[in-house]
């Protein structure tokens, strides 16, 4: 993979690369494509074996830079810190970047965690200058914002789920791992006592609700043994006061044991109800009005499935017109916890690709694709986030092959 950051000529052994066409000259030079840019290796006088960029920007190019002029290689995740910076994780360059939306700064684009070296996190080091692994055998890893700070989980396979603290710079565990699967049977326990096992976790999201001074967050997980046999698809909810530095586990919906492929029939209790692997999910969205997760995955791409907290509640769910590629429901201002209605916002596919469109929960009735400037943009990534302050769609796009982020500004 590609490195953030690169120098006129560096040792070979420290410059990852992601080579995707090479040739050798007569003089043992060896010219190569890498994410971008021309590059060659080569011995120099003291036979040390060089790497030089001769031209071209890498798709972690711009650091330091205006971000609108960087480069991405693939966003799955994105999502915006307390302070308004939008975070995005490149799984294909395994860094974290940043920067901030402000209208009135000309915002630099900066890379806070990885180097471009492939490795689990490791807690107590300096995010910046430690390998990060944001790609997993069985896709990208999850990244989210902490409401009201401006740190992040994310989730690392097999590994735990790890903290990024903002103040500092470094990384801290928030559900370890261990040989054991403490997770399935840890409701009610603190965070600080519970390991998540070897298994895939998946942080879909994160809110905070001012009524209660309560945050919560919502992770899924499953585990796979080394044939690849899947079990224990289940979903668990994190209360905090304390902006996540501790968290009070809660079980949501899966069941122990069971391979869930599919969100359960609408109905079904939730407590007793099957989520598909986490892996499939996609960014999920609080609704404190409902008290309920909506929640999306790619395996049945045209529902969107509500699992409400507490005793008692049953499966709701509702069918988009079209496959969703990401979503986010924004509750309407006469919503109620008996007669919920709201829109939901989705990326979905058209027989021109992939446009924004909102849905009524409650008319059912869905609008037209939202107008983009060029028709070669597509929408793309695993989240889209709803920009209160500004009344917009924050989402990652491609277009001619490059990746890039973007906000729908909106009139309501």
């Amino acid at each position: 993979m590609a490195t953030p950051i690169k120098t006129a000529e560096v040792i070979a052994t420290q410059c990852p690369v992601q080579i995707m066409d090479a040739f050798v000259t007569l003089s043992n030079e060896v010219f190569f494509t890498d994410n971008g840019e021309i590059r060659v290796l080569y011995n120099d006088a003291n036979n040390n074996v060089l790497v030089k960029t001769l031209f071209g920007q890498s798709r972690a190019f711009g650091d330091g830079g205006l971000a609108i002029s960087a480069r991405f290689n693939s966003i799955p995740w994105l999502d915006m810190t307390a302070s308004g910076k939008i975070t995005i994780s490149d799984d294909h360059e395994n860094v974290i970047r940043q920067f901030p939306t402000s209208q009135t700064v000309s915002p630099i684009i900066q890379t806070i965690a990885g180097t471009g070296v492939v490795a689990p996190i490791t807690a107590g080091t300096l995010a910046s200058s430690s390998a990060l692994s944001l790609s997993a055998y069985s896709g990208p890893e999850s990244m989210v914002s902490i409401p009201g700070t401006e740190d992040l989980l994310v989730g690392q396979t097999g590994w735990g789920v790890f903290r990024y603290h903002a103040l500092d710079g470094k990384w801290y565990s928030f559900l370890g791992k261990s040989s054991g699967n403490g997770w399935l049977s840890a409701d009610g326990m603190k965070t600080s006592g519970i390991k998540g096992g070897t298994r895939r976790m998946d942080v879909l999201g994160a809110t905070s609700d001012p009524s209660t001074s309560t945050d919560t967050m919502l992770i899924a997980g499953y585990s796979s043994d080394l044939n690849g046999n899947n079990s224990d698809a289940v979903a668990k909810t994190y209360a905090s006061t304390d902006g996540f530095m501790t968290a009070t586990q809660g079980g949501l919906a899966g069941v122990a044991g069971v391979a869930g492929t599919v969100f359960s029939p609408d109905g079904t209790p939730v407590s007793s109800s099957t989520i598909p692997q986490s892996e499939t999910l996609l960014r999920s969205t609080w609704d404190p009005v409902q008290n309920a997760w909506f929640m999306a995955s790619n395996v049945n791409p045209k529902r969107i499935t509500v699992l409400k907290e507490g005793g008692g509640a049953t499966v709701l769910s509702y069918t988009l017109p079209r496959v969703v590629r990401s979503f986010t429901y924004v509750s309407a201002a006469d919503s109620t916890a008996n007669a919920p209605h709201g829109s939901i916002y989705y990326c979905g596919q058209n027989a021109s690709g992939w446009q924004l469109y909102q849905y009524d929960t409650v008319s059912k009735i869905e609008s037209a694709p939202f107008a983009w400037p060029s028709t070669t943009i597509q929408c793309a990534g695993n989240a889209l986030v709803w920009d209160a302050a500004n009344n917009g769609l924050i989402f990652t796009l491609n277009q001619n092959e490059l990746a890039g982020v973007a906000e729908y500004i909106m009139s309501l």
